[in-house]
């Protein structure tokens, strides 16, 4: 089933295309176009005499509209088919009966389901309603013939009644005061005809359900009574009595239109009211109840409505249902635009025919717009006038888009059409600019379909929100002006802003300061400024100041301008489009007006324009509310008003009021982004109000911001959150709390959950908003008042999501404030505030100083200035010359310095100290020198430097250094673990631990030291960690240790888990030590016990508790300076007690044997730092003791296995004389000291030249134990390891040297020994003539000169292969130095020989073989030639006999075991044969005379 009128049903088979015919109601789904109709082209069609009606729809199935008209005077109905282009040809003519009247009126539909278009003819005087079938080819032949009896119908509608599925047919009937209900019994066949009754002359008829149950009402307008009767359907196509209901209108009855037109889902009415020029609109409450709609009767056309002539339809494109009708008296059809809420806008008339009567809206001509066709019923008219629309002329796109930010100072606007633009219309784009230039015109360009302009006039200002109207005078090449007119904003970029601010500059006014505008009124191209002063409690001094800037945002004196009496807030705007600012101040006292003052261009204003404005006018804008280029007033007041200006911009409109309270705050701008400009406004009501536009000006119905029990004090919009769409900021009353409203559109809808932030501890009172930051998103700055007379702004950092940081930026402003702008004033593209303070009678200016970037990679002092961002580089070293603000980071990277020095660094900048960085703090409390964040590295130097005491707040709970440089001192606040250093300067006071726990860090990445340069030490309980490495000791062994601490015990060395130490006293005197159980695995040594003949190891014992000699608890102390030898694994062990510094004495030191072992002593290093014994002063050695040291390294292999490292007089095997921390050492009391000698550990002893970490211990497996010492250049040196000839096999080691002062013999000053010989590792040692065994061997220089052979001594673990490498031979210059391998004969030139081999065959000590052998100085001569032999053994390997040849007769042949034996001696011959049997296989030296070979022996 398919039928125009009414109703859209479900179709029972595919419908063909129809339009809008005899419409009486609208579906509820609008009847929509894809653009606005113009109805620019005219054509007239002829049809039969006095064409009354006409009706549209797919006659003939070829999908166009045709048309069929009713004509009176022919009593015919004229068909015009549709032809390509909206052309008709003559389609045929169906004559009806004649009668006195003729035909009234038609309607098409499908009435027997056949997928075409029937024809119902309203029969006047004949008094019947004829109904024809179409054949499908737009032939019709009459099916039905519907008698009335009198009835006399008018009007026709169409509608299923009783809900059967088929269209019935109801009459009004204009003679018997009824209406008819023609029932259709399907298939187009028609029952009897039934009347109920009208009254009150029916001339209109609609079918539609305005109850919403689903059944059709029928209402029938009525001429006599000035009504429209609503019948209400039973559901069963019955209408009782009972249910009949009358709504009253303006005027006699007219055409009828039902339909949703303020888009709440029911049906609402408008009546055409014959006789008289209104229409009268009622709003359906649901139920079918109809009421007024704000104004009852409007006003349209200039003369009597027609009788017939009203249609519906979107004619602009905007999705809601117009309006269009004629005028018979004029010749006129009329449109009027629904603007929202069922209120209509007249927006264009277009010349008919004579005395047009029926309408028709389709789209005839298919390109997507309605077309208008009116029957034309003028006396000896034949026609029917159809105009139609060129395609339409319509924006589809912007730039910058609408509500975009940040745009460009001088955007290129780019506009995109539908179709080319003409250049000149482009003309009519305005910018409109607040703050410079006012209205700003552009040049233009068209490329293809698409309007590019450029502002001309120079460009916007930094941070301003500017207008454009894109107007309807924008026509294309065919004069057809723009269909969908926009009004749009966006907002400048500012850049390297802040929420830092100078300090304020405060201007006085003469009296209390209301309100505070800023915009370029002199046109030199900086921000002036404009306040408002008023007396509140008596006549004097009122009107608004202009002060003019110089350029620099300093400004002048006032010049006071006089508007209306109790002016309160003003405004900046560009009234009359001359392109400069005038003056707008709404005024609330005597007459409540809007004064308008207008610039002469050079910042002298015209005496004021007052345009009567709402009561209690407390606020005023000015937009373009009707998108037509110039600016129009919005004003508070009860009720607000627009008023739309007539281009001069003093002469304005009637006010179009809006809301029912008092509104006393308002904004502009495009809530739903439909292109026009709302209106958000506060009311007493605790609510916001947004009404939205029509695009004339026009406020709808407001939709609700509910703000549950509040009322809003100041309201600000902008894209917060960007996406696109204006939010909603706003202070709540007598409050701190801002609160933005997000726009979750796509219409603008603000119903989510509000965002919130509350601000100072004073109440709140105004708002801006602006990119202070200048980082691409909307920031909010908050004023807070009170009764004194300075107040604060508080700047929201927007995170970019509408998300504000919780703890804003606070600045200093007057007192009272009451007004709050933004804009660039000093021209440095950042956004400045300026405020109105009323208490304080002053304007303040708050300059946002553009902020700098610096980057410091040198030694540099950084001036005062504002700075976002400060990176100190590795290579930089950064102090302040001043004070500085911070908004960004200050970063310091690894390697780079930064020290305040005790300059404050002001703003919310972070603060990030990179790994390896260093920051210096003065402050009393903190070492977090900005406003914001810190990032503090764990793994970065902290230096204190104050003057005043100073204590560690925020301090990260451990750092690679600590340095304290303050001679107050420094107080710990809570535990800190540091990984380096802690060094307290020589101008430093204490570092107090006050109660917490300091922890020296040891582990893989270095162990932590302490530097006492100075008299500060540290005060409290520490704990200092040794860690012993698992890479080098991998397994248990003998590590000689001691406690860098005072007043700790054995106990200290315990590692949960991991190692508990174990003493007993029972070792001390048993007679076997080894058969003790629990045996020790910690001992201390002591050279006396035992006697002078004892072994040196029964120095060692066990230490137990005073007076407890049998005790295993481990309560003994652990005495400081002294070393203990630990059978532990690798671990970490702590050590709890307070730290060591300043002189410590070690007494009791003495000899009590005589040989080469005796007088041994350990001691340990008594600083939680290394020591350096390179640097050790000779007269700090007590006479009588050596100044050499030996340090015990463990071996791979653990257990007792180890060597020593040895130091003395900058030589040795120790790397650098360095003693680590927690390290124990050998010293040697020698044979006549003075007994018992003291040694003082001093702290100049200590390594103070940065950070060093020797290595507890050990070097690395397999490496030679190279020393890192570097002697004075002039001293000549020799290393020679001894080793394995494996690649793992780890290495020992011998110096000699030569230096003035030296003897061959040993001394106490320039030689060194070790206790004992190495453990499970190779000895190599030097004997002097007396037979000391050294490891250091220190010679006179003298003896390079004359040559010196030196003995060596080895001593092996096992039987094996060994290599002799030397590691070093440095200085000297020629001298010859060989190796002499007394067994072999040979002489090996170490300059030339990487290696020696040889082989042991048995362990133990190699004594006599091998020698050093310095010769004389040679001259140009770098080596010695080897020694070679010139006979021959044969075979070599050997059994039993060996025969030598290449001897001389008679030469003494001897054979050598390895111990240098002769095993057999001969006479040679030319040839000799020895007799090998009896020898032990193994290497054996043949030698003859001074030649000699090595004999392998099988």
């Amino acid at each position: 089933m398919f039928l125009i009128s009414s109703l859209l049903l479900v179709p029972a088979r595919p419908a063909r295309w129809l339009g809008i015919v005899g419409l009486a109601a609208l579906p509820l789904a609008a009847l929509a176009q894809t653009a606005p109709a113009t109805l620019l082209n005219r054509l007239d069609v002829g049809v039969g005499s006095q064409p009354v009606t006409v009706v549209t729809g797919d006659l003939n199935g070829d999908g166009r509209p045709d048309l069929a008209s009713v004509d009176v005077d022919g009593s015919s109905i004229s068909f015009r088919l549709g032809a390509a282009g909206g052309g008709f040809t003559n389609g045929g003519t169906l004559p009806v009966p004649a009668s006195a009247n003729g035909p009234q009126d038609a309607v098409l539909a499908d009435f027997d389901n056949d997928g075409d278009l029937d024809l119902a003819v309203a029969q006047y005087a004949a008094e019947e309603v004829l109904v024809y079938h179409n054949s499908g080819t737009g032939t019709f032949t009459l099916a039905h013939t519907a008698i009335l009896n009198g009835a006399r119908p008018i009007a026709l509608a169409t509608g299923d009644l009783n809900g059967d599925g088929f269209l019935d047919i109801v009459s009004a009937d204009h003679q018997t005061n009824t209406f008819s209900r023609i029932v259709n019994l399907g298939n187009g066949t028609f029952g009897a005809v039934a009347n109920e009754g009208a009254g009150g002359l029916p001339v209109s008829v609609a079918v539609a359900d305005v109850t919403g149950d689903g059944a059709p009402e029928v209402l029938v307008g009525h001429f006599f009574t000035a009504t429209v009767q609503v019948a209400r359907n039973n559901g069963s196509g019955g209408f009782p009595f009972d249910q009949v209901s009358t709504v009253a209108i303006g005027g006699s009855g007219g055409n009828l239109a039902v339909a949703d037109f303020d888009g709440d889902g029911d049906r609402d009415l408008i009546s055409a009211n014959i006789g008289g020029p209104t229409i009268s609109i009622r709003r359906n409450n649901g139920s079918g109840v109809f009421a007024d709609a704000g104004s009852a009767n409007v006003v349209v056309g200039s003369g009597a409505i027609s009788f017939s002539g009203m249609r519906a339809g979107d004619l602009d494109a905007d999705g809601d249902l117009d309006l269009i009708g004629t005028e018979a008296n004029t010749d006129r059809a009329y449109r009027l635009l629904n603007t929202g809420g069922l209120t209509f806008a007249a927006n264009g008339d277009y010349a008919v025919g004579d005395q047009p009567e029926g309408l028709a809206l389709a789209d005839l001509d298919g390109d997507g717009a309605l077309d208008l066709v009116t029957a034309n019923f003028g006396f000896g008219t034949s026609t029917l006038t159809v105009r139609t629309s060129p395609p339409p002329f319509v924006l589809t796109s912007l730039s910058p888009v609408r509500n975009a930010h940040p745009a460009g100072l001088s955007p290129t606007f780019g506009f995109r059409f539908t179709a080319p633009p003409t250049v000149g219309s482009l003309s009519a784009v305005r910018v409109l600019s607040s703050q410079f230039g006012g209205s700003r015109g552009t040049s233009a360009a068209v490329v293809g379909t698409e309007g590019q302009l450029d502002l001309v006039g120079g460009p916007l200002r930094a941070g301003e929100t500017a207008f454009v109207t894109v107007p309807a005078a924008v026509q294309d090449g065919s004069g057809q002006p723009l269909s969908n007119p926009q009004v749009y904003q966006f907002t400048t970029s500012t850049s390297g802003g802040g929420d830092v601010f100078a300090p304020r500059a405060s201007y006085s006014v003469p009296i209390y300061c209301w309100d505070v505008a800023v915009g370029d009124v002199d046109g030199d191209g900086d921000l002036d400024l404009v306040d408002v002063v008023r007396d509140l409690f008596a006549s004097g001094t009122e009107g608004v100041e202009v002060r003019l800037n110089d350029g620099s945002g300093t400004y002048g004196a006032p010049t006071l301008v006089p508007v209306c009496s109790s002016p309160y807030r003003v405004k900046l705007a560009d009234m009359d489009a001359d392109g400069d600012l005038d003056l707008v101040t709404s005024c609330f006292g005597s007459g409540n007006r809007v004064s308008i003052c207008l610039n002469t261009g050079s910042g002298t204003f015209g005496a004021p324009t007052n345009v009567s404005a709402p009561f209690a006018c407390y606020d005023v804008s000015a937009a373009d509310m009707d998108a037509d280029g110039d600016l129009d007033l919005v004003m508070a007041g009860a009720p607000g008003a627009v008023r739309l200006n007539d281009g001069s911009g003093t002469s304005f409109g009637t006010a179009i009021t809006f809301g029912t309270d008092q509104v006393e705050r308002l904004v502009v701008g495009d809530t739903d982004n439909d292109g026009d400009l709302d209106v958000v406004a506060n009311s007493n009501g605790n609510t916001v109000l947004v009404y939205r536009n029509n695009g004339a000006g026009t406020i709808a119905t407001p939709t609700t911001i509910s703000l549950g029990g509040v009322d809003a004090e100041d309201l600000a919009l902008a894209d917060f959150d960007a996406d696109g769409r204006l939010d909603v900021a706003m202070i709540i009353e007598n409050s701190t709390q801002v609160r933005v409203y997000r726009n979750t559109g796509p219409a603008g809808s603000f119903g989510a959950a509000p965002v919130s932030f509350f601000v100072g501890n004073t109440r709140a009172s105004r708002l801006a908003v602006a990119d202070i930051e200048g980082d691409g998103d909307l920031d909010l700055a908050v004023s807070t008042t009170s009764f004194g007379f300075t107040d604060n702004l508080e700047v929201l950092r927007n995170n970019g999501a509408a998300a504000f940081t919780p703890d804003p930026t606070t600045v200093q402003t007057g007192g009272g404030v009451i007004g709050l702008v933004s804009g660039d004033v000093d021209g440095d593209g950042t956004a400045d505030l300026v405020t109105a303070d009323n208490n304080s009678s002053a304007v303040s200016v708050l300059r946002n100083p553009r902020l700098l970037d610096l980057t410091v990679s040198t030694a540099q002092a950084i001036p005062a200035g504002f700075y976002r961002n400060i990176t100190v580089t590795g290579t930089g070293a950064a102090t302040l010359a001043a004070p500085i603000h911070l908004h960004g980071l200050l970063l310091v990277q690894a390697g780079g310095s930064f020290d305040p020095t005790c300059q404050p660094i002001f703003g919310p900048g972070d603060l990030t100290v990179e790994a390896g960085a260093t920051l210096a703090t003065c402050s009393m409390y903190t070492v977090r020198i900005t406003g914001g964040d810190a990032n503090l590295s764990p793994d970065a130097t902290y230096i204190y430097n104050g003057t005043d005491p100073q204590f560690t707040f925020d301090l990260p709970a451990t750092v690679r250094d600590l340095i304290i440089s303050n001679p107050a001192g420094v107080t710990l606040v809570e535990p800190l673990a540091i990984r380096r250093t802690l060094d307290l300067a020589a101008d430093s006071g204490n570092f107090d631990l006050d109660g917490h726990m300091l922890t020296l860090l040891s582990g893989p990445t270095g162990t932590a030291m302490v530097v006492n340069r100075g008299a500060g030490v540290v005060l409290g309980t520490a704990t200092v960690q040794r860690w012993v490495s698992p890479v080098f000791n991998p397994r248990v062994a003998y590590h000689h240790m001691t406690a860098p601490v005072l007043s700790t015990t054995v106990n200290d060395f315990r590692v949960t888990p991991g190692f508990t130490p174990v003493v007993n006293g029972a070792y001390n005197t048993a007679a076997n030590p080894l058969a003790v159980r629990p045996y020790p695995n910690l001992f201390g040594f002591d050279e006396t016990r035992g006697g002078p003949t004892a072994p040196f190891d029964r120095g060692y014992f066990s230490p137990t508790p005073v007076g407890q000699p049998t005790s295993q608890a481990l309560t003994a102390p652990l005495t400081s300076g002294r070393g203990y030898s630990v059978y532990c694994p690798a671990r970490t062990y702590d050590f709890v007690g307070a730290l060591r510094a300043g002189d410590i004495a070690v007494t009791g030191l003495t000899r009590t044997g005589n040989n080469g072992k005796s007088g041994w002593h350990l001691l340990g290093n008594p600083y939680p730092s290394p020591l350096n014994w390179d640097a050790v002063f000779f007269a700090d050695i007590p006479t009588g003791m050596s100044d050499a040291i030996a340090v015990w390294r463990p071996a791979v292999s653990g257990g007792s296995n180890g060597q020593y490292l040895t130091c003395a007089n900058e030589a040795g095997t120790l790397p650098d004389g360095e003693v680590a921390m927690g390290q124990g050492f050998w010293v040697q009391v020698l044979n006549g000291a003075p007994a018992p000698l003291t040694f003082t550990f001093k702290d100049y002893m200590r390594i103070y030249d940065g950070y060093t970490d020797p290595r507890f211990n050990r070097a690395a497996p397999g490496a030679a134990a190279v020393s890192a010492t570097v002697p004075a250049a002039e001293r000549p040196r020799v290393q020679l390891s001894l080793r394995a000839a494996t690649p793992e096999a780890e290495a020992t080691e011998t110096v000699v040297y030569f230096q003035d002062g030296a003897t061959a013999a040993r001394d106490a000053h320039h030689d060194g020994a070790q206790p004992e010989h190495n453990v499970g590792l190779p000895t190599l040692l030097t004997l002097t003539p007396e037979g000391d065994e050294l490891s250091i061997n220190g010679q006179p220089l003298a003896a390079l000169a004359t040559g010196t052979t030196l003995p060596l001594l080895l001593d092996v673990p096992a039987p094996g292969s060994y290599e002799l490498p030397p590691t070093a031979l440095a200085n000297l210059s020629g001298t010859a130095v060989a190796l002499v391998d007394r067994l072999t004969g040979t002489r090996y030139d170490l300059a030339a020989t990487p290696r020696v081999a040889f082989r042991a065959e048995q362990a133990g000590e190699i004594r006599s073989r091998f020698a050093l052998e310095f010769g004389a100085r040679v001259l140009g001569t770098s080596s010695l030639a080897p020694a070679t032999s010139h006979f021959t053994l044969w075979p070599n390997p050997a059994t039993e006999t060996v025969r030598l040849s290449g001897t001389a007769a008679g030469q003494t042949v001897q054979v050598l075991d390895a111990t240098g034996r002769v095993v057999r001696r001969t006479t040679a011959a030319d040839v000799t044969t020895f007799d090998l049997r009896g020898l032990t296989p193994g290497v054996y030296v043949v030698r003859v005379g001074e030649q000699s070979q090595r004999l392998v022996v099988r």
